[in-house]
């Protein structure tokens, strides 16, 4: 049978904040370790393939992002976290949603003024494998960082209420043309099955941007950061239960059956 804790990085030059998370990953329990391993398995496969089968180089990559989901949806289960129930782990959608959910929560965060004083950061210390948040501490009067512990236990609100991106959601459309937000996702669904198979056009193929993969890496690196710093706090912290409010309320609006079908 294979090692428990193998996680195959032989194609990958790691980078010192991939190192830390390929070693945090081992130490966490259940499905959630092994869908992390995975992810950086696919990650592995696919920087193999990329130059001389860009078709699966891109089915791997992808599966990767998906994988990186289910440890973090697996995580937020397994700690029982408001709302879990309503994730279905073999959905498409929930997985597919994810990543648009995130980037749209990180614009929010990248326009909020008084933020660029606190440089919020996630950081790696390889000496003992964590990842964490910090921040600056010049805002308080004191120089150097601090750090949040645990390292998503904050809050967004607005007019003294909790905050669920809405806006971000409608700006996140207008910006790529998006009529709905099940477009977006239903292209991304696409893309994936249509690197398997012949249509009625002919043998798909497929064009990737300049770093598309670098770019991918990082990305999912940075997804399993997330689940490492939710699956290793017992507390639930409170941007995590916000976000799981903002998510469901976002994929509310999606057609379930329609994109699960696609995939």
């Amino acid at each position: 049978m294979p090692k428990k804790n193998i996680v195959p990085t032989d194609n990958l030059s790691l980078e010192i904040f991939e190192e830390v998370i390929v070693e945090a990953i081992k130490g966490r329990p259940g499905l959630g370790r092994n869908s992390a391993r995975s992810a950086v398995r696919h990650i592995n496969a696919s920087w193999k393939t990329r130059e001389v089968d860009i078709e699966m180089a891109v089915f791997r990559i992808l599966t990767a992002e998906e994988e990186a989901a289910t440890a973090i949806f697996y995580a937020i289960k397994r700690l029982k976290y408001p709302l879990h129930d309503k994730i279905n782990m073999k959905s498409h959608l929930h997985k597919l949603a994810l990543s648009p959910f995130l980037r749209i929560a990180g614009n929010f965060f990248s326009k909020v003024s008084y933020l660029k004083d606190f440089e919020p950061k996630i950081e790696f210390h390889k000496d003992n494998n964590r990842v964490f948040i910090s921040c600056s501490a010049n805002p308080i009067g004191n120089p150097g960082r601090f750090e949040p512990i645990p390292p998503l236990h904050f809050g967004v609100t607005l007019n003294e209420e909790e905050y669920h991106f809405d806006k971000e959601v409608e700006e996140f459309c207008e910006t790529g043309n998006i009529k709905k937000m099940e477009d977006f996702m239903k292209e991304n669904a696409n893309m994936r099955h249509n690197l398997l198979y012949g249509t009625d056009t002919g043998i798909s193929t497929v064009t990737v941007e300049e770093n598309y993969f670098t770019h991918k890496r990082r990305w999912i690196f940075l997804l399993l950061a997330i689940y490492i710093m939710i699956d290793e706090h017992k507390e639930h912290q409170l941007f995590v239960s916000q976000a799981m409010t903002a998510f469901q309320k976002m994929i509310s609006y999606i057609k379930v059956d329609e994109l699960d079908s696609l995939t």
